[in-house]
Order: structure tokens, then C-alpha cells, then sequence
């Protein structure tokens, strides 16, 4: 069965027809692209089908034949649209060239650059950015740039560790946001470099892509003092995500979401001894506190982290006896020797210990 014919059925290749998405209504079609709502009843247009599947060899003839260019799914996607979010590159460049609007949004604001930045498509990202997408667009209040960061700090929380093979057969390994090939630890451009290495596993491939899209965005002027509804920022994000390479974006280290916690702390808990050190060459403070009293070591007591992290806070003048400020989280008064007392760990009691600060502590 040739592409056409298969488009024609609705089952192209790349389109699972049993991933109904994930808002928990009932499918009421028999064909959808991965992630699309089941509260959809759209059964997709042709020029859609291709689009999203990958059928770059479909689009010109499909324009051709009458469809519409900008045509609209249920959601409000159009085809361009599609084809970002799924990082579709070749069929992007043929609806590109077609005149495709890249400032199309849906209703809730979401664009086709702001779809390839939270799916971490840059390819897509530097084509559309090529195109002249606007970049001043936002969705939920923030842009493509924030919304690749809020995506690349999920991906890494839900593959704290994958193992994987490359093509050449190398021992790939991923740990809190690190790359390992064959047990040689990889900076940020050779970790990029193996974006496409099936063997990373997707969560890690989402990950790395939404970190260059950060850079892709970045530099070409988007405006990172956005901000999301609760107050966190771009900054919060990348810290958390502990990338050396992309904490330079981050300008403010004290700047408090609306709970108070800053990238100060948000870097303490990222479990990246070498995001930490840079953070705090560029001004992370050690003693900020957070809505619930904390300062960065107390969320390293609560987190359980590298010692390395905490002897490097002390180095900075962290003081292991500061009492939690609020009941909102800890007792009132509480250090970061209680709080690691409280979850048992003593790799952390050992390190403060150890530093001579505590001697007397029992």
C-alpha cells in the first residue's frame, strides 16, 4: 500500500491509532497522532495526517489538490503545527515553503514554535526561527524559551537514570542530567551531539532538545523575564536543571517565585555538583531563605544530595546551624542536621560532622 492510499486510510505510519492521549475522556474517533486529546472528536484532514506523520512527499501535492493550508484540527492546530510538535522537520520545510503562517496560535495561545520548544524539536526551533517566527508570543504567559525549560527540568526529574546502547555500540548512561559514553563523562556539546542516538531512550532525547532549543531561543532574543502564574522563571528552571553550560542565562540568583524559593535553591536541589559550583561563582547565595524558612542546605538536608554539594555550600559559607525561619514545612528553629536527622540520613549527618561544625552533636 503506497503513502497515499495509507494517508487516505488514516493509518500512516508514525501515527498509533491506540495513543488517545491523556485527559481521560473515551476516544470518539479511530485514528489520532500521538498526544492528541481524546476530548477531541476531530478526525484529522488529509494535509493533517501527513503533516503529522512525517509525509513531507504528501504536502505539495495534497496544496495542490485544493486543501486548505491553514486549516484547523479540533484543538486549533493547524498543519504546521503538527509537524513542529512531532519535530518533522522535511514536512515543516515543505509547509514553510508553502507560505504556512508561523504566527498561527491555538486558543490557548500555543504556536508552532512554542509546540517544537516544549516537545524539544531544534531543528524545528532553528527553521521556524529561520522563517521569522515571532518570538514575543506566549502561551500561559510565558514563551517558547520558558516553556522549553519547564520541559527539559520534567524530563530529567522522570529519567533520573537511563542506560542505553549508541550506534556504534558504545555504553551510553545518563545520570541527573549527565552524560556518560563508555564511562567518560561528556560535556554540554558532546551530550548534545548525541540528540538523535536512539539508544539514549526519548525522555533523555526530550531532554537534551529542550536544552538546545533554551540556547536557540536565547540567543536569538527572546525575553527571559517572563514569568508562569506562581512566579517562577526561566532562571528557576535552568537551575534546577543544573546545566553549566546554560546557567549563564541566569542573571538574578535571588529571584523569588510566589512561595518564595529562588534559583538559589532551586540549583541545591538540581544533584549537579558542577551546576552548583558555577552557580555559585555567579552570585547564588548560601543563606537566601524561601517562603518556608529554608535556606539551599536545608533543601540539600531535605533532598539527600551529592556530599560533594554540601561540602561545597559550606565552603561558601553555609552555616549548618541555621534555623528554619517558618512552621510551614519544619518545625520552627529546626537546622539542616534535624531535617537530615528526620529522613535518616547519615551521609549528610557524616559530612556536617565531619566538617568539625558539629563535633558536639549527638
Amino acid at each position: 500500500m503506497d503513502a497515499w492510499t495509507t494517508l487516505r486510510a488514516g493509518e500512516l505510519t508514525g501515527l498509533d491509532p491506540a495513543n488517545d492521549g491523556a485527559d481521560g475522556a473515551p476516544p470518539t474517533s479511530g485514528w489520532r497522532y500521538p498526544g492528541q486529546p481524546r476530548s477531541s472528536d476531530d478526525r484529522l484532514a488529509p494535509l493533517h495526517r501527513a503533516a503529522a506523520g512525517g509525509h513531507a512527499e504528501l504536502i505539495a501535492p495534497l496544496l495542490d489538490a485544493g486543501a486548505a493550508l491553514e486549516l484547523r484540527t479540533a484543538g486549533g492546530r493547524t498543519a504546521l503545527m503538527l509537524a513542529a510538535r512531532m519535530g518533522h522537520w522535511t514536512c515543516v520545510d515543505a509547509l514553510l515553503a508553502a507560505g504556512a503562517e508561523t504566527a498561527a496560535t491555538t486558543h490557548r495561545g500555543e504556536t508552532a514554535l512554542i509546540g517544537a520548544a516544549c516537545e524539544g524539536r531544534p531543528a524545528v526551533v532553528s527553521r521556524l526561527l529561520s522563517a521569522g517566527a515571532p518570538l514575543d508570543q506566549t502561551s500561559g504567559g510565558i514563551g517558547a524559551v520558558q516553556h522549553a525549560a519547564q520541559h527539559a527540568r520534567a524530563a530529567k526529574v522522570a529519567c533520573r537514570e537511563h542506560r542505553g546502547r549508541a550506534s556504534n555500540g558504545d555504553a551510553l548512561r545518563f545520570v541527573d542530567g549527565r552524560i556518560e559514553r563508555d564511562g567518560v563523562l561528556l560535556d554540554w556539546p558532546r551530550s548534545v551531539a548525541l540528540l538523535d542516538e536512539p539508544g539514549l531512550g526519548h525522555a533523555v532525547r526530550h531532554y537534551l532538545g529542550a536544552l538546545a532549543s533554551v540556547v536557540l531561543l536565547a540567543e536569538a532574543g527572546a525575553d527571559l523575564s517572563l514569568r508562569t502564574r506562581n512566579g517562577a522563571s526561566l532562571f528557576h528552571s535552568l537551575a534546577e536543571v543544573g546545566e553549566p553550560a546554560l546557567l549563564d542565562y541566569v542573571t538574578d540568583w535571588r529571584l523569588a517565585a510566589d512561595n518564595g524559593t529562588t534559583p538559589s535553591h532551586a540549583v541545591a536541589i538540581s544533584r549537579r555538583p558542577d551546576g552548583l559550583d558555577h552557580a555559585l561563582a555567579a552570585g547564588a547565595s548560601v543563606d537566601v531563605r524561601d517562603g518556608a524558612g529554608l535556606t539551599p542546605l536545608h533543601h540539600l538536608a531535605d533532598q539527600g544530595a551529592p556530599a560533594e554539594m554540601i561540602h561545597m555550600l559550606l565552603d561558601a559559607g553555609a552555616d549548618p546551624r541555621a534555623p528554619v525561619t517558618s512552621s510551614r514545612v519544619y518545625p520552627e528553629g529546626w537546622t539542616a542536621v534535624d531535617i537530615a536527622r528526620k529522613w535518616n540520613d547519615g551521609a549528610t549527618l557524616a559530612v556536617l560532622k565531619g566538617r568539625g561544625r558539629i563535633a558536639n552533636d549527638s
